[in-house]
């Protein structure tokens, strides 16, 4: 499923941010960790260009969307964005994902771009 990928998570908590469901948004560190992955499927792994422009737009949203220049983090804040992190490990751990498996098969059918492949590992995984 896609909410296996911490991105995701990031995303959604920008977005609740955002709309003022929430009070502390997902730590910039978090956001730029995102971003690295991305430049590093750019760099290092031959992908299709469709699923390179749609990793920098999907990634740069946090960024887009939170002003984290009038952001000043407090301990409260990074209390928060570690205890979140935390749960993203238990739940991966819960579900009995393993992590780097789970981005290598993405990474595989971004290369291919094979669609149906991929919706069938964010939708289905594990098989």
């Amino acid at each position: 499923m896609i909410y296996y990928q911490f991105s995701f998570w990031i995303l959604v908590w920008a977005f609740l941010y955002y709309f003022k469901f929430v009070s502390y948004p997902p730590s910039l560190y978090f956001v730029y960790i995102c971003i690295l992955f991305t430049f590093y499927l750019i760099l290092f792994r031959k992908i299709h260009p469709f699923f390179i422009i749609f990793n920098i737009v999907y990634h740069f949203l946090p960024l887009l969307i939170i002003e984290y220049k009038k952001i000043k983090m407090t301990r409260k804040q990074v209390f928060i964005n570690i205890i979140v992190f935390l749960l993203y490990i238990l739940f991966i751990y819960y579900n009995d994902i393993n992590i780097i498996d789970y981005y290598d098969n993405i990474i595989v059918h971004m290369k291919i771009f094979d669609i149906s492949g991929l919706i069938n590992i964010v939708g289905k995984y594990p098989n």
